[in-house]
This record gives C-alpha cells, sequence and structure tokens, in this order.
C-alpha cells in the first residue's frame, strides 16, 4: 500500500514543478498553503502542524520572509510570539498553488464515478486518522 501511496505522489508532482518556477522547496510550499488556511498563524502553531523541530520551522520561515511571500509580526501581547501572514505575492502564490492540486486531483480521479471518487476520499482520511 505505501508503494501505491508513493506512487501517486510520484504523479502529481506540483509541489516539484510550482517549486522549481517559484524557487520554493516543499516544506515552504505546505508553509504556504497552511499560512493561507489560517489567519495570523504563529510561527510555533505553524511548526507543530508541520511536524517539524522549532528551529526547522524558523529556517523555512525565514527563507519565504526573505523570498517577500510572508510577514511575520510580534505580538502585542507577547513578544515572544511571532504571528505570519501572507503579502500579495504569498497570496498570488497559493493561488497558484491551489489551482495546480485541484488540477492533479482532477487528473488522479478522472474517469471515476462521483461514488468511487467519494470512497477514495473516505480510504485517505481512515488512513490519515489512524497514523
Amino acid at each position: 500500500m505505501i508503494e501505491l501511496i508513493l506512487e501517486l505522489k510520484q504523479r502529481c508532482r506540483f509541489d516539484s514543478e510550482i517549486g522549481q518556477s517559484l524557487n520554493l522547496r516543499e516544506k515552504e510550499i505546505t508553509f504556504l498553503s497552511a499560512i493561507a488556511n489560517e489567519s495570523d498563524i504563529t510561527s510555533k502553531h505553524l511548526s507543530t502542524l508541520a511536524g517539524l523541530s522549532p528551529s526547522r520551522a524558523s529556517r523555512v520561515i525565514s527563507a519565504l520572509h526573505e523570498k517577500g511571500f510572508i510577514i511575520m509580526k510580534h505580538d502585542e501581547t507577547d513578544r515572544r510570539l511571532v504571528k505570519l501572514r501572507l503579502t500579495q505575492k504569498g497570496k498570488d502564490c497559493v493561488k497558484g498553488i491551489n489551482r495546480e492540486k485541484e488540477q492533479c486531483e482532477n487528473d488522479l480521479l478522472n474517469g471515476l464515478s462521483e461514488n468511487e471518487r467519494e470512497t477514495v476520499k473516505q480510504g485517505l482520511n481512515i488512513l490519515l486518522k489512524k497514523m
């Protein structure tokens, strides 16, 4: 089953294609999507979501900041917390990422009935919950 999951990932190479065109690594793409999904996410929360150590997450965040994709702002009540937001460049990038994800999903599920598509999604959700 792991081989099937890896094969699916191989067939959907949107992260490497987008990454090359925008000079982004896979984790940077993951972080941009996570920041887009939550307003004023903290660096600490983002590192937890991504399953990275705070120091590794900090390096990814710094790279995104240097490339102009995110804004970093210290929390007014607790200066130790850094809140992250997308810049317009980051928002535009996430739109492209989402288009590519949607295209990949459509390619993978093309030819399946709606019932089969739902079965695939339910099966993947079950696997994720068990991990």
